[in-house]
């Protein structure tokens, strides 16, 4: 099939307006229609599922990156407050 030799280049957007015209085949199509669409969907949706993970292990790597390349920096400590001895304040 012409279609499943292409899903590899399609965009994100194609892949998804492919995946719903195929979903809507798959209900309401010819007995062609629905046996086609539910092999195209099973490509596409492999598709998707390859480009997600990709995406995620890429995320991963930036925020690995990002934390490695951010100088290591002291925890600030606050001090903590002193009540004064109300004693002490009245003194004369």
């Amino acid at each position: 099939m012409k279609v499943l030799e292409q899903i590899p280049a399609m965009s994100d957007a194609e892949l998804a307006t492919l995946r719903s015209n195929a979903e809507r085949l798959s209900k309401a199509g010819t007995t062609t229609q629905k046996a086609q669409a539910v092999s195209v969907l099973e490509t596409v949706n492999a598709q998707i599922g390859q480009r997600n993970a990709a995406k995620r292990e890429a995320m991963a790597e930036r925020r690995a990156q990002a934390a490695a390349d951010k100088p290591a920096t002291p925890k600030k400590t606050r001090a903590k407050k002193v009540k004064a001895d109300s004693a002490s304040e009245n003194v004369t």
